[in-house]
C-alpha cells in the first residue's frame, strides 16, 4: 500500500543563503541537536526522584527505554519523509513534537503518562537527530561539510555529559519536572531561528509514501529494541524475549519483501549496495557499540566503586568529551581543506582500540585518575575522527534525493549499536560480578543475586560492612574490565572496516541537479 501525495522538496541554491544566514541556521540546528542529545541522558539522574513522586518503580526503566525505542523507530522514517516532503517541513514538525511532548512530560501525573510522553518525545528527538545532518548536507558541499560535521558531532557528544550535570542541578535546586521544562525556551528559540532563516524556495513534485513499508519497519525496530531491553532483565531464553525476536524476524522479512516491490521504498535497499554507504553503516554500528558501552561503564566505575556523586562522575568523563571535541573539529577542518577522508577513521579506530586496551590493563579500585583520564582522552580522540567521517563519506556517495534516508540510516545503525552494547555488555557484566561475588564472599552473607540488586545504588554499597563492600567493588571492577576486553575486538571490527572504506572525491557543490529532477 502506497499513498500518493503532492509533496514539496527543498532544493537549496547556495546563492540563496548568505554567510550570516548560514551561521544563524547552524546555530539553530546546533541548539536543537543539543536538546535532542541532552534528553537521552538527562533523565537518568532524576529516576529516584521521579519514582518517589509518581510511583511505578517496576516500570521506571521504560521512561528511558521508550525514548530510545521511539528515537530508533523515528530516525529512518522521518529521514525518508524529509526526502519526500522537504527537510525544513519535517524538521519543524519534529521539533514541535519534541517541545509539546517536553511540556507533557513535565506535567505528567503518573508513570504511565510519563512513559507515553517520553515515547512521543523520542519521535521528535529522532527526527531532529536525523534531519539536522541532512539539512547541513543541503546547505554546504561535501568538501566544506567537514568543519560543520565536526561541530555537530562535538555538540552531540557534549550533550551526553551535560545531561547528568544539568539534570542533577535541576533536581537539586528546582524539581525533576524542570528537566523537561528547560527544553521549552531553548527549543522555542531554535524553532524561531530555523523558521526565519531557512525560508527557502520549494518546488513541488508528485511522490509516493510507502505506508506498508513504514509499518513493517516500525514493527521490526520495535520488536528488536524491546527484545534487547527485556533480554537484559528477563534473560535471553525467556518466552517473551524469544517471541519478540521471532516477531522481529517476521516483520523484517516482510519489510525487505515490501521494499523490493515499490517504486519509492521507505529505505531503498539499493543504498546498501553502495560500498561506501554499506561500510559507513557497519562502522557506525560498531562505533556506537563501543562508545556507549565504554562511557557507560566508566560512569558505573566512578559511582559504584569510587562512590562519586552522579554529577561529579559526569565531570570525570570530561577527558573523553575533550578528545571528541578536539579531534572532530581538527579532522573536520582537515577534510574540508584536503578533500580526503579515508585516513582519519583508520587512525581514529586504532587509537580507540589502544585507549580501551589501556583502560582494561589499568583499571583497579585504586587506579590513579590520570591513567584513566589518558585512556578516556584516547578513546575520545579516536571517536572524534571516526564519527564525522562516516557521515561525510556516506552523504557524498549518494544523490541529493537520498540524503535524508542515507543520513538517517547511518544514524540508526549507530543507535542500534548502542542498544546492542547495553544488552551485550550488561549480560557479561552481571555474569562476571555474580561469579566474583560467589567466590569472594563467605557463605553466611547474602547471595550474589541479592547483592547484584544494590549495584547502581552507591549509597547502599558504601554502607555495607567493609568486607562486603570490598568484595562488591572489586567484583564490579572485574566486571568492567571484562567488558573493556570484550569491547576491544568490537572496536577492532570497526578498525578493519575502515580499510574497506573507498576513497571518493568530495563534491564541491551541493548538487548538480535539483531534487526530484
Amino acid at each position: 500500500m502506497s499513498l500518493f501525495v503532492r509533496s514539496e522538496k527543498i532544493f537549496i541554491e547556495p546563492s540563496e543563503i548568505n554567510k550570516q544566514q548560514l551561521k544563524l541556521a547552524v546555530f539553530g540546528l546546533v541548539v536543537g541537536l543539543f536538546l535532542a542529545g541532552l534528553d537521552g541522558s538527562i533523565v537518568a539522574v532524576a529516576m529516584p526522584t521521579i519514582a518517589g513522586t509518581l510511583g511505578g518503580f517496576s516500570r521506571l526503566a521504560w521512561v528511558s527505554t521508550s525514548y530510545i525505542v521511539m528515537t530508533a523507530m523515528a530516525t529512518p522514517l522521518l529521514g525518508k519523509l524529509s526526502d519526500i516532503f522537504g527537510r525544513r517541513r519535517i524538521y519543524l514538525v519534529s521539533i514541535n513534537i519534541f517541545l509539546v511532548s517536553s511540556l507533557l512530560c513535565g506535567l505528567a501525573q503518573n508513570i504511565e503518562q510519563l512513559i507515553l510522553f517520553r515515547a512521543l518525545q523520542g519521535i521528535g528527538g529522532g527526527g531532529i537527530g536525523a534531519i539536522t545532518f541532512a539539512i547541513v548536507a543541503e546547505l554546504v558541499s561535501p568538501r566544506e561539510r567537514g568543519k560543520y560535521m565536526g561541530l555537530f558531532v562535538s555538540v552531540y557528544a557534549v550533550s551526553g555529559v551535560a545531561g547528568p550535570l544539568l539534570g542533577g542541578w535541576l533536581v537539586e535546586h528546582l524539581s525533576w519536572r524542570w528537566i523537561f521544562f528547560v527544553n521549552l525556551p531553548i527549543g522555542f528559540a531554535a524553532l524561531m531561528i530555523i523558521t526565519s532563516v531557512l525560508n527557502i524556495n520549494f518546488h513541488t513534485i508528485k511522490a509516493k509514501v510507502d505506508i506498508k513499508g513504514a509499518v513493517f519497519l516500525s514493527l521490526t525496530i520495535f520488536g528488536l529494541f524491546a527484545a534487547l531491553e527485556l533480554g537484559r532483565t528477563n534473560g535471553w531464553t525467556s518466552r517473551e524475549v524469544v517471541l519478540l525476536f521471532v516477531f522481529t524476524v517476521v516483520f523484517l522479512v516482510l519489510f525487505v519483501r515490501q521494499e523490493g516491490q515499490v517504486d519509492e521504498p521507505m529505505v531503498p535497499l539499493r543504498l546498501l549496495k553502495d560500498p561506501v554507504v554499506r561500510v559507513c553503516s557497519v562502522i557506525a554500528f560498531f562505533a556506537g557499540t563501543t562508545l556507549l558501552g565504554v562511557s557507560l561503564y566508566f560512569s558505573i566505575y566512578f559511582q559504584d566503586v569510587l562512590f562519586i556523586a552522579p554529577t561529579s562522575a559526569g565531570l570525570r568523563t570530561l577527558p573523553m568529551i575533550a578528545g571528541i571535541l578536539l579531534s572532530a573539529m581538527v579532522v573536520g577542518r582537515a577534510i574540508s581543506r584536503t578533500g580526503k577522508y579515508v585516513t582519519y577513521p583508520k587512525v581514529g579506530a586504532a587509537v580507540v582500540v589502544g585507549g580501551i586496551a589501556v583502560s582494561a590493563l589499568a583499571l583497579t579500585p585504586t587506579s590513579p585518575f590520570w591513567i584513566l583520564a589518558a585512556s578516556m582522552f584516547m578513546i575520545g580522540l579516536g571517536m572524534g575522527a571516526v564519527l564525522p567521517t562516516v557521515n561525510i563519506a556516506s552523504q557524498n556517495a549518494v544523490e541529493i534525493r537520498d540524503l535524508g534516508v542515507t543520513t538517517a540510516l547511518v544514524t540508526f545503525f549507530r543507535t542500534l549499536g548502542g542498544a546492542v552494547a547495553l544488552a551485550l555488555y550488561s549480560t557479561i557484566f552481571n555474569s562476571v560480578v555474580a561469579d566474583r561475588l560467589a567466590s569472594k564472599l563467605p557463605s553466611s552473607t547474602s547471595g550474589p543475586t541479592d547483592l547484584l540488586e544494590i549495584i547502581g545504588t552507591p549509597e547502599a554499597i558504601e554502607a555495607s560492612a567493609p568486607a562486603i563492600r570490598e568484595a562488591i567493588t572489586s567484583s564490579i571492577t572485574d566486571g568492567i574490565v571484562r567488558v573493556f576486553w570484550i569491547a576491544i575486538p568490537v572496536a577492532a571490527v570497526a578498525l578493519l572496516m575502515t580499510f574497506r572504506l573507498q576513497a571518493r572525491e568530495l563534491r564541491e557543490t551541493v548538487s548538480a541537479t535539483p531534487v526530484g529532477e
